[in-house]
C-alpha cells in the first residue's frame, strides 16, 4: 500500500512538473518583442525586397533618360580651295546640324518609356502595400497563436492543481476513484491541446520572423 501510494505521488509530481517544461516552448529564450510599426518597418527594409523595388524603378527611369527629347547635333567641317586675286585661298567652313524629329517617333518613345516607368512604380507600390498587409496578418497571427498557447496553458494548470487534490482526496477515502481517472483522462487532454497550440505558434511567429528578418520576433501586445 505504501509502494503504491509512493508511485501516485510520483506520478502526481512528474504530472504537475509538465506544464512548466512545456511553457517554456511558447516563447524562446532569445525572443525578440516588437511593435507592429517596427515589424512593418523591418519587413519593409528587408534587404531583397527593398533593393527589387528600387533596382526596378531606377531601371525605368533610366529607359526614360535614354531616350532625350532631341537628337544629338551633328558638327560638320570643310575647307575648299578657290582662286582670287591674291592667287589661290583656303576657305573654310563649320557648321551645327539638328536633326528635328518631325513625324514623332522619339517623342512616342519618350512617352511609352515614362508610362513603363509609371506602370512600375505602381508595381513596386502595390508589393509594398501586400508586403504591409502580409506583415499585419503575420503578426496578429502571432499574437493570436501566443494568446492561445497562455489560455492553454492556465487550463491544464487549473487541471493539474485539481487533480493534485482530488488525488489527496481520493487516496483519503472522501473521493470514487472513477473522479481522478476521469480528471487525469481531461488533463492530459488539456496537455496535448497545448502542446498543438504551441505547435501553432511556431509557424505563426516563424512567419513573422520570415518577413522581417527578426529572428524569433513576437508581438509586444497581449491580446
Amino acid at each position: 500500500m505504501i509502494k503504491k501510494n509512493a508511485r501516485r505521488r510520483l506520478c502526481g509530481i512528474a504530472s504537475w512538473g509538465l506544464i512548466p517544461a512545456i511553457a517554456l516552448l511558447a516563447a524562446p529564450a532569445g525572443a525578440r518583442p516588437v511593435s507592429e510599426t517596427e515589424a512593418i518597418e523591418a519587413a519593409l527594409a528587408q534587404g531583397d525586397f527593398a533593393a527589387l523595388g528600387e533596382a526596378e524603378r531606377a531601371a525605368a527611369e533610366a529607359r526614360v533618360r535614354a531616350i532625350p527629347r532631341f537628337d544629338n547635333p551633328e558638327a560638320s567641317l570643310s575647307r575648299e580651295s578657290v582662286s582670287g586675286s591674291a592667287g589661290r585661298e583656303t576657305e573654310w567652313q563649320a557648321g551645327v546640324e539638328q536633326p528635328i524629329d518631325i513625324s514623332g517617333q522619339r517623342s512616342s518613345l519618350r512617352q511609352a518609356a515614362r508610362a513603363e516607368a509609371q506602370a512600375v512604380s505602381a508595381e513596386v507600390a502595390r508589393r509594398r502595400q501586400e508586403r504591409i498587409a502580409e506583415t499585419r496578418e503575420a503578426y496578429a497571427g502571432c499574437a493570436a497563436s501566443a494568446e492561445k498557447v497562455s489560455i492553454a496553458e492556465r487550463y491544464a494548470a487549473r487541471l493539474q492543481g485539481a487533480e493534485r487534490i482530488v488525488d489527496l482526496r481520493t487516496r483519503a477515502g472522501d473521493t470514487a476513484s472513477y473522479d481522478l481517472r476521469r480528471l487525469r483522462v481531461e488533463a492530459r487532454s488539456a496537455e496535448a491541446e497545448l502542446r498543438m497550440a504551441q505547435g501553432e505558434v511556431a509557424a505563426e511567429c516563424t512567419a513573422l520572423a520570415r518577413l522581417t528578418g527578426i529572428t524569433d520576433a513576437r508581438p509586444s501586445i497581449a491580446l
